[in-house]
C-alpha cells in the first residue's frame, strides 16, 4: 500500500465530510447528542413514574360474597397500609407501590373489566394455586362451625386470592399492593396468635436471614449496563458511519466521481483503506464521544446518574471500551461500505443500513442472555463475543484470554468483508454511475423489488411495539393482531398499492402431484432436525432451560382447547406468515439473488421477525426450509401445508408434553436428516420452472 496516498485520500474525504452540513449532523451531532438525551430522558419518565406512583390511589374491593373472615382481613390490610395498625401489637407494615382505598361494589369481576376499580379480593379458584394463603385456623378468624362440621386441616384451607387485570398496568400495580398488604396482615395475624399463646416473640425475629451481595455495587451495576451497552453502540455506529458511508460511494456514484477516482493512478486498495479509515474515523469518534460526555455530564452533575452507574463513568472505564470497540468499528465500518457498494444510489443505500442495523443490534443482545458466558463458542461470533466481554468487564470479571479470541473473531470478519469491499471495487459495473430510481423503477414489480426491504423493516418495527404493548396478552389475542392486523395487511397493501399480480407474486398456482408426498414426508422430519438445530445453536448461545419452559408455557397455555391452538398457532400462521415471506418477501427478492442465497436470506428474515434469540436458529432453518420448498415447487401451497403441520405437531408434543417424555434425542434429529433431503430431492426433481425470474 502507498501510505502517501491512503493519508492524501483519507484528507480528501474528511475535508467533504465537513463541507456536508447533512452528513455532519447525521453522523457526527446526532449521534453524540443521542446517548446524553437517552439516558436524560430515561431518568426523566423514571422520576416521574416513581412520582405519578407515590401520588396514585388505587380502588380496590372484596368480592361481596366472600366469607365475613376475609372481609375482616381486608378490612384490617388496607388500615395497616395506611399506617394505622389493626392493634397495638401490630408489625410495621413495608411500604406499599401505591395507595389503596376501599370500594364498595355488588360485581367487582364487572368493575375490574370496566377499570372501576384496580383489584378486588375473594377466594382462590379451587382449580388454581395462585392464591394467597393468609394464615392458618388459629391465625385467622374461623366461621362458627355448625353441628357436624369438622374444621379443615391447614392444607385444605381456603385461600384467598387477589383478582387483577394483568394487561393494564395500573390493574398490576394496585394488585401488587393489595397482595403485599395482606401479607403484612397475614403475619401479624399469625404474631399475634403465637403471642397469645407464649412468649411475646415476633416470627421475623426466628433464626432471621438476611441476604448479602459480596460483589461490589458498581460491579452489580455494570453487569445491568454491560448487557444493552453493546447493542446501543452498535446502532449509534451504524447509524452515525452510514451517512458517511453511503456518500463515499453511494453518493460518488450518483455524481460521477467515483468513476472518476478509479481511473486514476492509485491502486484499488489505497481507495478502500482510505474509505475505511474515513468511516472508522467517523464511528470511532461516535464512540469516544459518545462515552466521554457521559464521564462530563456526569462529572458536571448534569445527568443524575445513581451513584453505581455514576461509579461506572471513569476514564479507565471509558478507554477499557474503547479498546474493546475498535474491532467492532472497524467491521461496522466494512459492512456500510459493502452495502454502499452494492446500492446504485444514496437513497437505495440508505434502504438496506436498517436490515444491517437489526442484525447488529442482535448479535450485540447477545450479553442478555442469562448463563451465556466468554468461555463459550460465543467468543468466535463477531460481535457477540464483543458484547459478553464488555458486559464482563463492566461487571469487574473479565477473561483477557476470551476477550482476545473476541477481539480476533470481529476483526478477523472485518478483513473478510474488506476484501469483498476491494472485489466490488475492482467490478467495472459495479462503480458506473446509478441510474435514478424513477427511471430504472418502471413497472409495479421493479419498483416493489427496490422497496421490499423498507416494507418489512417497517413491518418489524410495528411488530416489535405491538408485540411489547401485548406482551402480557392471551396468546389468540397476539396470534390475531400479528398474523392478521400486520402479516396479512402488510401483504394485501403491498399487493394493492404496486399493482401485483397475486397469483404470480404469491405462487398461487398448483404444484407438482409428488410434492404433497414431500410435504407428508419432510414436515415431521423437518421438525425434528430443527428441534436439533436449536440444540446445537445452545452450545454457542446456552439458553436456561427455566427461559424455554416459560416460554412453552406462555405459548401453549393449557386451559386453551387445543383445536384451538391449532387454528391460532398451526392454520393462521401457515396462511399468514407464508404469504408475507415466501409470497412477498420472496418474489420481491427472486431476481436479484441465486437460489440459496435467496432461500437462507428469507429465512434469516424470518427468524429475526420471531425476535427471541434461542429460536433464532431454528426458525430461520424452518423459514429457509420453506422457501426451497416454494422455489422448486413453484407454488406457495405446499409452504402452507408444511409450515401448518410444523406448528401442529409442536401444539400436539406440547399438550401430550407430560407423557411424551420432553424432547427427541439428538440421534433422532440426526437421522430425521435423511427423509429430509429425500423430501426436498423430491420436490427438485420434479421442480417447477422458477416462475418470475424473467
Amino acid at each position: 500500500m502507498n501510505w502517501t496516498t491512503i493519508r492524501a485520500l483519507v484528507l480528501l474525504e474528511m475535508r467533504s465530510l465537513l463541507r456536508d452540513r447533512r452528513t455532519v449532523i447525521m453522523s457526527i451531532v446526532l449521534p453524540v447528542l443521542a446517548m446524553p438525551i437517552f439516558l436524560f430522558a430515561s431518568s426523566a419518565i423514571e422520576k416521574r413514574r416513581q412520582q405519578q406512583i407515590e401520588l396514585e390511589t388505587m380502588r380496590v374491593a372484596v368480592e361481596p360474597s366472600a366469607p365475613q373472615w376475609i372481609a375482616g382481613i381486608f378490612d384490617a390490610a388496607l388500615e395497616g397500609q395506611q399506617g394505622v395498625p389493626a392493634d397495638a401489637g401490630a408489625a410495621t407494615p413495608a411500604a406499599p407501590s401505591v395507595a389503596l382505598q376501599a370500594a364498595a361494589t355488588s360485581d367487582p369481576a364487572s368493575d375490574l373489566r370496566n377499570g372501576s376499580i384496580g383489584a378486588y379480593v375473594g377466594l382462590a379458584d379451587p382449580e388454581h394455586a395462585d392464591g394467597i394463603a393468609i394464615g392458618d385456623s388459629d391465625a385467622v378468624p374461623q366461621p362458627p362451625l355448625a353441628e357436624g362440621e369438622k374444621r379443615v386441616r391447614q392444607d385444605e384451607a381456603p385461600a384467598v386470592a387477589v383478582y387483577f387485570r394483568s394487561n393494564d398496568t395500573r390493574s398490576r400495580l394496585a394488585a401488587k399492593s393489595l397482595e403485599e398488604a395482606l401479607r403484612v396482615e397475614r403475619d401479624r395475624s399469625r404474631e399475634a396468635a403465637i403471642s397469645s399463646k407464649g412468649p411475646a416473640i415476633r416470627l421475623r425475629d426466628v433464626a432471621p436471614a438476611e441476604a448479602v451481595s459480596v460483589a461490589e455495587g458498581s460491579a452489580a451495576a455494570g453487569s445491568n449496563v454491560g448487557r444493552f451497552i453493546t447493542a446501543l453502540v452498535i446502532f449509534m455506529m451504524l447509524a452515525g458511519g452510514g451517512a458517511v458511508a453511503s456518500d463515499t460511494i453511494a453518493g460518488e456514484k450518483e455524481r460521477g466521481t467515483l468513476e472518476t477516482l478509479l481511473t486514476t493512478s492509485a491502486a484499488r486498495t489505497d481507495i478502500v483503506a482510505a474509505k475505511v479509515s474515513s468511516v472508522v474515523i467517523v464511528t470511532a469518534f461516535i464512540v469516544v464521544v459518545q462515552l466521554a460526555s457521559i464521564v462530563v455530564y456526569a462529572s458536571l452533575r448534569i445527568l443524575d446518574l445513581p451513584p453505581e452507574i455514576a461509579t461506572l463513568a471513569t476514564a479507565g472505564t471509558v478507554f477499557s471500551l474503547v479498546l474493546l470497540y475498535i474491532p467492532v468499528a472497524a467491521l461496522a465500518s466494512a459492512m456500510l461500505l459493502l452495502v454502499s457498494g452494492k446500492a446504485r444510489s444514496y437513497k437505495e443505500s440508505q434502504q438496506y443500513y436498517f436490515p444491517l442495523m437489526l442484525v447488529g443490534a442482535g448479535l450485540g443482545l447477545a450479553a442478555v442472555l442469562p448463563g451465556l458466558t466468554a468461555r463459550s463458542a460465543i467468543s468466535l461470533v463477531p460481535v457477540a463475543g464483543i458484547a459478553v466481554s464488555v458486559r464482563d468487564v463492566l461487571s469487574g470479571r473479565p477473561d483477557w484470554l476470551m476477550i482476545g479470541v473476541a477481539m480476533l473473531s470481529t476483526l478477523a470478519a472485518a478483513a473478510l468483508a474488506l476484501r469483498r469491499v476491494v472485489a466490488l471495487l475492482s467490478s467495472e459495473g459495479a462503480v458506473s454511475s446509478a441510474t435514478d430510481e424513477s427511471t430504472t423503477a418502471r413497472t409495479g414489480r421493479a419498483l416493489f423489488e427496490r422497496r421490499v426491504w423498507r416494507w418489512f423493516a417497517v413491518m418489524w418495527a410495528v411488530l416489535l411495539v405491538v408485540s411489547s404493548y401485548f406482551g402480557t396478552a392471551e396468546v389468540r389475542v397476539q396470534v390475531a393482531i400479528n398474523l392478521i392486523g400486520i402479516f396479512l395487511t402488510s401483504t394485501l397493501l403491498m399487493l394493492k398499492l404496486y399493482g401485483l399480480d397475486p397469483r404470480e407474486a404469491l405462487s398461487l398456482r398448483a404444484p407438482h402431484p409428488l410434492a404433497w408426498l414431500a410435504v407428508l414426508i419432510g414436515a415431521p422430519s423437518g421438525l425434528l432436525v430443527a428441534v436439533g438445530v436449536s440444540k446445537l445453536a445452545s452450545y454457542v448461545l446456552p439458553v436456561p432451560a427455566e427461559l424455554i419452559e416459560n416460554f412453552g408455557k406462555n405459548l401453549f397455555p393449557q386451559e386453551v382447547p387445543i383445536w384451538q391452538m391449532l387454528v391460532f398457532v398451526a392454520i393462521l400462521p401457515g396462511i399468514c406468515e407464508e404469504l408475507a415471506f415466501r409470497g412477498a418477501l420472496l418474489y420481491g427478492l427472486r431476481r436479484r439473488m441465486g437460489t440459496l442465497k435467496l432461500c437462507l436470506t428469507v429465512g434469516v428474515a424470518f427468524g429475526l421477525f420471531h425476535f427471541a434469540l434461542f429460536r433464532l436458529a431454528s426458525t430461520a432453518f424452518l423459514g429457509a426450509v420453506l422457501s426451497a420448498v416454494t422455489v422448486f415447487s413453484g407454488s406457495i401451497f405446499p409452504a402452507m401445508v408444511w409450515h401448518g403441520l410444523n406448528n401442529g405437531l409442536a401444539v400436539v408434543a406440547a399438550y401430550g408434553g407430560s407423557e411424551s417424555g420432553g424432547e427427541p434425542p439428538q440421534w433422532i434429529s440426526a437421522v430425521a436428516v435423511v427423509p429430509l433431503t429425500l423430501s426436498l430431492w423430491i420436490l427438485y426433481r420434479w421442480r417447477a420452472s422458477r416462475p418470475g425470474t424473467a
